[in-house]
């Protein structure tokens, strides 16, 4: 979660392909891809997106009140 909000698509395709969890929330219920599309991110967002992270998630973002 932290490399997206850090914008490290490098670390986020490593973890894609040790099987990281894409669709996993932190501590404040939102995903990675959240995150990445709150922050602009459209690198990560594709790389997530891509790779099964659920988009239908990012319409009930705690991000949508910011």
């Amino acid at each position: 979660m932290h490399c997206c909000r850090q914008g490290h698509t490098s670390i986020v395709l490593m973890l894609i392909n040790h099987k990281a969890d894409v669709s996993q929330r932190d501590e404040n219920d939102c995903t990675a891809l959240m995150w990445a599309c709150a922050l602009g991110d459209i690198d990560i967002a594709h790389e997530l997106a891509s790779h099964g992270a659920s988009t239908i998630l990012c319409e009930a973002s705690p991000l949508r009140r910011y």
